[in-house]
């Protein structure tokens, strides 16, 4: 117990429905305070001094949610009907919290096995330092045994940290499957924009063939081709693109037969993963669909 002792030593257990509350929760509790007594500051007359004093200690966290609500009952102790207002304004979370550490630590400091006690206690101590998030709290405390056997105390706490123990899980299978519609997103710009320059280039062949256009005469490839097509063919030779883009414009009639059927080869290539996935994509999203839900039992 001694060991114990120490460790809620370090905890500041005096101020338990407070270790809850962040520091948004503190500062709005603190602001719906000093605007409900503003306009009240004639009736507590020089004890509105001693108000202000308190609040600005509770702000600079030189006292806590408990030190303050204490100096509250003595600045207010000759009007009920202002400290009633007072204890209105507490968050929702400061009462849930205090009932839960209360009932946590009576059923904890009589269980057998000391341990127990010792890791709730680091658990909290963790979540004060803002070392751990609401979330990891809240799952740490879950695969502890003693709230496995205290569900009651669980459903207390996700209700303090408004908590979604799923939404992360939720969250892990929405990315699978947006990853997987990025995927199948980039291969159909790909595939579409491996159509629409073979067809470009197609088609200034044609000109070529039928005597439209002189295949002797240099040709300005902004006339024919856009920049999307272009890119497309810089894609196929990779480093040697801009090499190529060179001799369409130079050497077109001898450059556009080859570049074509090297398009072809890539857009075939392309089809053919895009039909082979589309199974792996199928599995995927029927497996992982109704999780992205939320449900995640069959």
């Amino acid at each position: 117990m001694k060991r114990i002792r120490e460790d809620e030593a370090q905890l500041d257990t005096t101020d338990e429905g407070a270790l809850f509350l962040d520091r948004h929760q503190r500062g709005k509790f603190a602001n719906d305070v000093e605007a409900y007594f503003k306009s009240d500051r004639l009736k507590l007359k020089d004890r509105y001094l001693v108000f202000v004093e308190a609040m600005n200690d509770f702000r600079i966290e030189r006292i806590n949610l408990t030190g303050l609500i204490s100096r509250m009952r003595q600045v207010l102790k000759e009007h009920a009907d202002l400290m009633d207002g007072f204890m209105a304004l507490l968050p929702v979370e400061y009462g849930a919290a205090t009932n839960f550490l209360s009932n946590s630590k009576e059923l904890l400091v009589h269980t057998e096995d000391d341990s127990v006690y010792r890791t709730f206690l680091m658990i909290l101590n963790e979540y004060c330092f803002e070392n751990k998030n609401n979330t990891e709290v809240y799952r740490e405390m879950a695969s502890m045994s003693f709230f496995r056997d205290h569900p009651d105390l669980l459903v207390e706490l996700k209700v303090i940290f408004k908590v979604d123990p799923l939404k992360e899980e939720r969250e892990k299978y929405r990315e699978i499957l947006f990853s997987c519609e990025d995927d199948m997103f980039e291969l159909d710009m790909l595939l579409e924009s491996f159509k629409q320059t073979v067809n470009r280039v197609e088609e200034l062949l044609k000109k070529f063939n039928d005597g439209t256009i002189d295949p002797d005469d240099p040709i300005r490839l902004e006339d024919h081709f856009s920049r999307r097509n272009l890119s497309c063919v810089r894609y196929v030779y990779g480093k040697s693109g801009r090499e190529v883009i060179g001799m369409m414009q130079t050497n077109a009639i001898h450059a556009l037969p080859v570049i074509l059927m090297r398009l072809k080869q890539k857009q075939e290539e392309a089809t053919r993963f895009r039909a082979e996935f589309n199974k792996v994509w199928a599995g995927i999203f029927a497996k992982y669909h109704r999780k992205s839900l939320g449900y995640f039992q069959d």
